[in-house]
């Protein structure tokens, strides 16, 4: 055997071990890398404090309705006239008694006394024999408009009001004059309470102080009044 074969087998093992080693060194290297260190913490304490309770959302704001005028009722122009009774007042307690005397004048002008007396005076006129009576109704006031003269027209129309009235009245106690003294604001209304009374109404003629007739005038008011 020769020098060189005899080293050769002497560092064989060497060899080998240090080819181990290396296997070893690899080996710790991939265990160590592939290895997971896991750390077991302590559970943290339980939390302590206030709790907070989530408030529901604010109800949008509501939207302001708009105040809505109501509309004027529509007037129904093809009405028909109700069957409930018409309401036509006459109150009584509302003459008011204007008489006019045409021949007062000459009757209550004092005249020159023919009697004797101191100085040459004159005697007074004697006092009137009578007291002046004014023109009176004969008839009820209240039949001179009646229920039945409200026509169906001016209902639909809504036609009335107060129609103040002056009549003359002759000496006979004949009416001879109306005149409307107070408007009711309707024209119609106003003709018919004058052309109603001047027919239907019946006056005792006034009287003067000789008790003699004569003419006078009268006043009343007559309401149009429509039903509820």
């Amino acid at each position: 055997m020769s020098y060189i074969d005899q080293g050769t087998r002497t560092n064989k093992p060497a060899a080998i071990a240090a080819v181990i080693a290396i296997h070893a060194g690899l080996g710790y290297v991939l265990v160590s890398g592939l290895s997971t260190v896991i750390d077991i913490l302590d559970p943290p304490p339980p939390l302590t404090g206030t709790t907070v309770i989530d408030l529901p959302p604010s109800p949008p704001p509501k939207e302001v309705e708009e105040a809505v005028k109501p509309k004027a009722p529509v007037r129904n122009e093809n009405v028909t006239a109700p069957d409930l009774p018409i309401t036509i007042v006459v109150n009584e307690a509302d003459f008011i008694v204007e008489p006019t005397f045409d021949d007062f004048a000459d009757e209550l002008i004092l005249k020159p006394g023919t009697g004797a007396g101191l100085g040459g005076g004159t005697k007074p006129a004697d006092p009137p024999a009578f007291d002046p009576v004014a023109a009176a109704p004969k008839n009820n006031p209240g039949d001179w408009v009646s229920q039945s003269d409200y026509r169906s027209s001016w209902v639909r129309k809504e036609f009335d009001g107060l129609a103040r009235f002056k009549l003359t009245v002759s000496a006979s106690g004949k009416v001879e004059n109306c005149q409307i003294t107070g408007s009711t604001g309707h024209n119609v209304l106003d003709q018919a309470t004058c052309k109603l009374v001047q027919r239907r109404a019946r006056f005792e003629p006034a009287r003067n102080s000789s008790g003699k007739k004569v003419s006078g005038t009268y006043t009343n008011a007559v309401r149009w009044q429509l039903p509820e």
